[in-house]
């Protein structure tokens, strides 16, 4: 929360500065097209922000809940490493803004900004819906977005130097553990919405994505947690024939926005399952 705080005290002085400063005026988010837009690699917008705010730009990459990076395996190194090449997304209408919550290779066009610039130009705090509350560098206001690939794409090597989840033998978890396991996939599996509430401290309102089919083999795979946050290891069920090659190796590969061949909860230090959002 400090980080936050503190990241966000940054981009309101770098807004201040950024309104003494000359910039060309925003053409309307209309004209901002396909045909008009200026071709630019992402790791070009991202090392030179200024250069290209106001103008219509487009250019490929990978979409992670709101932030757009060059390459997949910066969305691993994201959540622990300010340098990563990293564009704050915002959506020029409400579906395009709900559309970048998610996983997915990308073309984008849209009218390219900075974080300090959007605070300038929206000082009412709706900056903070998109990737600037956690960025100080470029930003894109999304005018078209068009997705690549059907599977969102992910590092799917357990011995890739991004993972972080070790798969572990389930006999080695605690029986409370276990039954709290138990009985959330049971419930999932039964679609018993009311079931699913009270196993979990922090529940999201709408939790129709966190089912499972019913014909889903309640055959539980563990995973210890070996990242830098606090300890939280990780219990999956496959959606699928088989999940072999495809478990996930970091926490932000459980996020339930994405269309994932298995379905995760974490398991909290004392036990309790818990969403991981």
């Amino acid at each position: 929360m400090r980080i936050v705080i503190a990241a966000l005290g940054m981009v309101w002085i770098a807004a201040w500065l950024a309104g003494c400063q000359t910039v060309p005026p925003a053409p309307p988010l209309a004209s901002c097209t396909e045909a008009t837009a200026m071709p630019v690699a992402a790791e070009a917008l991202d090392g030179h922000p200024d250069s290209y705010v106001h103008r219509c730009v487009r250019f490929t990459g990978v979409l992670a809940g709101r932030v757009i990076h060059d390459r997949i395996e910066s969305v691993y190194r994201f959540p622990t490493d300010s340098r990563v090449p990293a564009i704050a997304a915002y959506g020029a209408t409400t579906a395009l803004d709900d559309a970048l919550n998610t996983r997915a290779r990308v073309e984008v066009v849209g009218l390219a900004s900075s974080c300090a610039q959007i605070a300038h130009d929206a000082p009412s705090g709706s900056m903070i819906l998109g990737g600037c509350h956690v960025l100080l560098g470029a930003a894109i206001t999304v005018t078209k977005l068009t997705v690549l690939d059907a599977a969102p794409p992910r590092i799917v090597d357990p011995a890739s130097p991004h993972a972080e989840l070790a798969r572990e033998d389930l006999a080695a978890v605690g029986a409370d553990a276990r039954a709290a396991i138990d009985a959330w996939f049971a419930a999932a599996r039964a679609h018993d919405l009311a079931k699913m509430r009270t196993l979990v401290k922090y529940m999201p309102d709408d939790i129709h994505g966190l089912t499972v089919p019913p014909e889903t083999a309640l055959h539980v795979s563990y995973f210890r947690y070996r990242g830098k946050w606090p300890a939280r290891d990780v219990a999956c069920v496959c959606t699928q024939a088989s999940c072999d090659g495809q478990w996930p190796i970091a926490l932000l590969d459980i996020e339930p926005q994405a269309p994932w061949p298995y379905s995760c909860v974490v398991i909290a230090p004392d036990g309790h399952v818990d969403i991981y959002w």
